[in-house]
């Protein structure tokens, strides 16, 4: 689950607009890095910004915008594309390396150092990671494209275990120019967000799902998605459904809401008048989500990409598809928002570049919004992954809470049947932990939810036969 180890309450969703935008707390560049691509919430308050530049690839900063730490690889050539959060207070990034453009995997401590790095350099050229997810298991998945012969791209998946070692990999296309650019944890396994061709003469989105074992279980094309636009990026939606994104140059760009079965449930056209291009979507604490992304593009029959007309632009949605609010900073120079992130607080964090006027990363911090019902500020209740994982029936599972709270257990399956219901009773604050018994329930994937007050948090499970 994208960007959600430390979870906030859940909340009630809100179909107003926001009276306001949500404030600038800080807004700051950093000329020694080149661009940021994503970022990530690390365990002990910091970020991790993730790029490139000439202080290397990573940016670590306090709550405040300073730079306490900047990480560079050991390679001539790399960049950054994605960077999610792990359980242990480290991280896993994914992008390319080298003169070839290899696919690049780097596993960080908590600490900020370099646990190992990975290169998946096959026979072909321009191999980029753009996305990556941990998976219940300790592995991770990662997406992206390669380019073939005749200069077309494929889209692929690479499936790996802890030690970043490669278990499978699939690719998706053959002739035409296919893309993943999004990979998000399903109940069966794996979605992947993909721009692709098919056999079809235009380009849709789709989303392939895949077991753990790289079965392919679904490929769903959307021809509700007008042709052209492809999906760029998935996160975790309402019921455990999904929230995906399509991208297309000089175009309205679309928010699609899925089930979790990828059935099509509504979709919302970006609000501004005008081109964009959207990048991320991130969940929120009240189940909707907000959208990195960049606008206002002057348009010219032979234009650059990068026309010093672009702002850096946030959109928040809620589970029903309400626009809740949308900003766009408009500076003297481009810029761009590639990621953001909501604070368990309330607020966001986002994450680009600007040209000031050389291309620098830039980092913008801002307040929780108004108008919309606030997030209750989290005891910090901490819910660790469950122990084994998979597992044939017995597991442990342990959880952090900073207040004492009435808390209890219950287990879902993928249907949302609520199969285990355990009452815990008043706890004090501290870490606690209990064992879940699915002896008598059948194989397959499960969520599990604690709640401790009116906090809640969860984690999925696999049990084996």
């Amino acid at each position: 689950m994208k960007q959600v180890l430390i979870l906030a309450a859940f909340l009630s969703s809100s179909a107003a607009m926001a009276d306001d935008p949500p404030g600038i707390v800080w807004e700051k560049t950093y000329g020694d890095f080149t661009r940021f691509h994503a970022i990530c919430a690390m365990q002990d308050g910091t970020w991790m910004a993730a790029g490139s530049g000439a202080a290397g690839d990573f940016c670590r900063i306090d709550g405040t915008g300073n730079v306490i730490q900047a990480i560079e690889l050991p390679f001539t050539y790399s960049d950054i594309y994605a960077i999610e959060p792990l359980p242990d207070g480290g991280a896993i990034a994914t992008g390319w390396a080298g003169s070839t453009w290899d696919l690049l995997v780097v596993r960080l401590t908590s600490a900020g150092e370099i646990a190992w790095t990975r290169l998946y350099g096959l026979t072909y050229k321009n191999e980029t990671g753009r996305d990556v997810e941990p998976l219940s298991d300790g592995g991770y998945a990662v997406c992206g494209y390669r380019e073939q012969d005749g200069l077309q791209n494929q889209a692929w998946i690479l499936r790996m275990d802890s030690s970043g070692d490669t278990l499978w990999t699939r690719t998706l296309g053959e002739a035409n120019n296919d893309y993943a650019f999004g990979v998000e944890s399903s109940s069966d396994g794996i979605a992947v967000a993909c721009t692709a061709r098919l056999t079809s003469p235009s380009s849709w989105g789709v989303l392939a799902c895949y077991d753990l074992n790289g079965e392919l279980l679904c490929l769903h094309t959307y021809s509700q998605i007008p042709s052209h636009h492809g999906l760029c990026d998935v996160c975790q939606g309402p019921d455990n459904g999904f929230m995906v994104i399509t991208q297309y140059f000089y175009l309205d760009n679309y928010i699609v809401c899925l089930d979790q079965s990828c059935q099509y449930l509504w979709e919302q056209v970006s609000p501004e008048n005008a081109f964009n291009r959207s990048w991320r979507v991130r969940p929120t604490a009240d189940h909707g989500c907000v959208i990195a992304r960049q606008n206002d593009y002057y348009y010219n029959p032979d234009p650059p990409y990068d026309h010093d007309d672009w702002n850096a632009a946030l959109s928040r949605y809620d589970s029903e598809g309400n626009e809740l609010w949308s900003l766009s900073l408009e500076r003297p120079d481009s810029c761009f928002f590639h990621d953001v992130t909501q604070l368990p607080t309330g607020g966001y964090i986002a994450a680009g570049r600007i040209r000031t006027p050389a291309e620098s990363g830039y980092i913008v911090r801002f307040s929780p919004e108004t108008g919309i019902e606030k997030p209750v500020v989290p005891s910090g209740l901490i819910l660790e992954a469950c122990v084994p994982n998979p597992a044939t029936g017995g597991f442990d599972l342990a959880w952090s809470s900073g207040l004492a709270e009435t808390s209890a257990m219950r287990v879902y399956d993928v249907s949302g049947r609520l199969r285990l219901d355990r009452d815990l009773g008043l706890m004090p604050a501290g870490r606690h932990s209990t064992q879940i018994d699915l002896q008598d329930l059948p194989s397959g994937c499960y969520l599990v939810v604690v709640s401790c007050g009116s906090e809640r948090a969860s984690t999925r499970l696999i049990k084996l036969p």
